[in-house]
């Protein structure tokens, strides 16, 4: 059993790798993988290299779950009023860190793609302006034509 959790940071645990090591895990080896808050540190460019290079990586019947910033979730606040323009460049660009985001999604796009791989969702939610997603992977259809 393969419990794996990416980070952008040094690993520390056994569970833990680094996101740049993804490419080393076996494919369809993980019960679990999980990118939390990862795959925004990262270019659109690259971003679905990174996203599909992840499920491959799930066994049949395992799980992934992911989670990130809601970009149409900032601007439905936006629109509403709930958040101003700056509070609404700090969320998306982490003034002040040293990760700074470079890239978003919505709750949808992801599901979208996960549905589109092959994939169940288990939970889905928006909390603030970050989405999370659980979702398993599914056997291949054995009675197809």
């Amino acid at each position: 059993m393969k419990n794996i959790e990416l980070t952008l940071s040094s690993p520390e645990n056994e569970n833990q790798i680094h996101i740049e090591q993804l490419s080393n895990i076996l494919d369809g080896s993980c019960d679990t993988l999980e990118l939390m808050a990862i795959l925004d540190y990262y270019p659109n460019r690259n971003r679905q290299e990174i996203f599909n290079t992840a499920i491959s990586k799930i066994k049949y019947g395992g799980t992934i779950s992911l989670s990130g910033l809601d970009i149409i979730e900032v601007a439905r606040q936006i629109y509403t009023g709930n958040i101003q323009e700056q509070e609404a460049s700090n969320i998306l660009y982490k003034e002040g860190s040293n990760n700074r985001r470079c890239s978003s999604s919505s709750l949808m796009e992801v599901i979208n793609i996960l549905q589109a791989s092959n994939f169940t969702i288990l939970v889905k939610d928006i909390d603030s302006n970050a989405y999370s997603v659980q979702a398993r992977r599914n056997f291949p259809d054995t009675h197809s034509v």
